[in-house]
């Protein structure tokens, strides 16, 4: 197992660009899932289905899934997602701390509108916190 200056000395590491247009059936599919009603727009929570590059860092930095548990999710709207909206997205392991002997990773993932980057396009910001647990033995 890592130890949690080797963890932290992963945060900068970064994945994407991804690109995703938002289709009805996809949004309709999340929405019964989660017993969403549709006529008050799309859930925020539907960037959930994107945080595959999430998954990627962890792999990549040498921390298994099965050693983090979940524990806040944050998304900060710029605009409301659409049916048919194009996003390019990207995202890194942003910040990693120790506290009370527990290792907290932050990620950070930035939706934009289009195929490129561009801050004026930015749509939503995505920031999940995963507390890493250690097990003795």
């Amino acid at each position: 197992m890592l130890s949690s200056q080797e963890i932290i000395s992963k945060v900068g590491i970064s994945f994407g660009p991804c690109t995703v247009s938002i289709s009805q059936a996809d949004v309709e599919e999340f929405a019964k899932a989660v017993g969403a009603d549709l006529s008050l727009g799309i859930p925020a929570t539907f960037l959930t289905r994107l945080r595959d590059g999430e998954f990627k860092l962890l792999d990549r930095a040498g921390i298994k899934l099965q050693t983090v548990l979940h524990a806040e999710q944050e998304y900060e709207f710029k605009r409301p997602l659409k049916i048919g909206m194009q996003l390019s997205y990207g995202g890194s392991l942003a910040k990693a701390f120790e506290k009370a002997h527990l290792v907290f990773l932050i990620f950070e993932t930035h939706y934009f509108e289009g195929e490129s980057q561009d801050p004026s396009q930015l749509v939503v910001t995505s920031r999940t916190t995963m507390v890493l647990r250690r097990t003795s033995g």
